[in-house]
């Protein structure tokens, strides 16, 4: 019996231990590594590749917040061209809102906005999302700037675009030989009065992880089993 317990054992937790590496694997494959833009010869637009870590870093980030109704967002080549158009004017200021009017589909678009002599694909995006600290939800009001994070994270914006430029200098800044980046979303966010997600229940937004859970509990009964005791969930 006790040589039994001992093969059984090893099994399992052979079965139990690649369930868990299996469910870090998927978490940590969410995560992005930049790439560093710096470092391209391309002065102008982002590539295909690119513009996938743009999207996924959102998605990632918007999957962070406790929303019951937040939509996953895609890239959007009328968005990107629009957004790559104000880029080149090399201004860092934002674009009319009629520029960013019927685009794409969407009678209106949001816009962030982003500057640095030094660049990676999900710097500007983490920037922006860092002022979270910035807004109280409860609230729905910002102790500093906060635009840029709650445009992010507004579940209805399903569309993204963005567009970079090299500028040799750029208008409204101090900068010289910098990127200046520009992305708008569809449908455009930060409606005056409307908080950017609905809040779930904690129920609703962590539901357990019944594999590892039973995997747990498997080898805890294992172990029990070997000293006359046994557990249920």
């Amino acid at each position: 019996m006790t040589i039994f317990l001992k093969k059984w054992d090893l099994i399992v937790s052979l079965m139990c231990g690649l369930s868990i590496a299996k469910s870090f694997a998927h978490d940590a494959s969410q995560f992005v590594a930049p790439r560093e833009v710096m470092k391209r010869q391309i002065k102008s637009g982002f590539t295909s590749t690119e513009s996938s870590d743009i999207v996924t870093r959102h998605n990632k980030l918007r999957t962070d917040e406790p929303s019951s109704d937040m939509l996953t967002m895609a890239w959007d080549s009328a968005l990107e061209t629009n957004a790559q158009a104000h880029a080149t004017k090399c201004n860092f200021s934002h674009s009319t809102g009629e520029f960013r009017s019927n685009v794409g589909g969407f009678s209106y678009a949001g816009e962030n906005l982003f500057a640095s002599p030094a660049l990676n694909v999900t710097s500007f995006v983490d920037s922006w999302y860092s002022e979270k600290k910035n807004y109280n939800f409860d609230a729905n009001s910002c102790s500093g700037v906060c635009g840029h994070y709650t445009q992010v994270v507004w579940a209805n914006s399903s569309a993204i675009g963005c567009g970079v430029q090299m500028c040799s200098n750029l208008a409204g800044t101090i900068l010289k030989n910098s990127y200046f980046v520009v992305c708008q979303y569809g449908p455009g966010g930060n409606i005056n009065g409307m908080r950017p997600y609905t809040k779930a229940s904690s129920s609703a937004r962590f539901p357990p992880n019944v594999t590892l859970i039973s995997c747990l509990l498997l080898l805890l009964n294992i172990f029990l089993v070997g000293h006359k005791g046994f557990l249920t969930l």
